[in-house]
């Protein structure tokens, strides 16, 4: 059996929301096999914050976003915003300012 074979193997059992984000970003080898919708919704921003390529690798549908946890992202990079269905209907007084924050940005 090769390494990379038991790699493959092995790789279904690790937890990926334990690996760090470092490691999933610079691993060659775990970005080829990774299933990057398996993360929690924190470790995904993280991630995208960190590499914004990786938005293009997910299902968006799979995650359930809510505006709260968008505004670190959309700091980072607000010209993602396109990618994400906001419901600004739900959006409280801080995400507002928040929004306002990232809209001018976007716009400088």
């Amino acid at each position: 059996m090769t390494s990379e074979t038991l790699f493959q193997k092995l790789l279904p059992f690790v937890n990926l929301n334990h690996l760090s984000d470092s490691e999933l970003l610079s691993n060659k080898r775990i970005k080829k096999y990774v299933d990057w919708n398996a993360f929690s919704n924190i470790k995904m921003i993280r991630l995208i914050m960190r590499d914004k390529s990786i938005i293009d690798k997910i299902d968006l549908n799979k995650y359930n976003f809510n505006m709260k946890e968008l505004i670190p992202i959309l700091l980072f990079h607000p010209d993602l915003i396109d990618y994400f269905e906001l419901d600004f209907s739900k959006i409280g007084p801080i995400e507002a300012i928040h929004m306002l924050e990232i809209i001018n940005n976007f716009i400088d």
